[in-house]
């Protein structure tokens, strides 16, 4: 019967291993698909206004 028990723990812990090792991949991927400074050991991007970037406006029914 202790063989059973010993079994049930080692199913269990190995369960939880490969769970933590798949959740830290996760983040990790997660972590690269991020911009900007919430990524660890980067510089933070600039970024502008939609405007700035887009300049002056092409649409008919604005007043210049």
């Amino acid at each position: 019967m202790n063989g059973y028990v010993e079994a049930g723990y080692i199913v269990v812990l190995g369960s939880l291993a490969g769970y933590s090792g798949a959740l830290v991949a996760r983040e990790r991927a997660a972590l690269r698909r991020l911009p900007g400074p919430i990524r660890p050991g980067e510089e933070p991007q600039v970024s502008r206004p939609p405007d700035a970037v887009a300049g002056p406006s092409s649409y008919a029914g604005e007043a210049p």
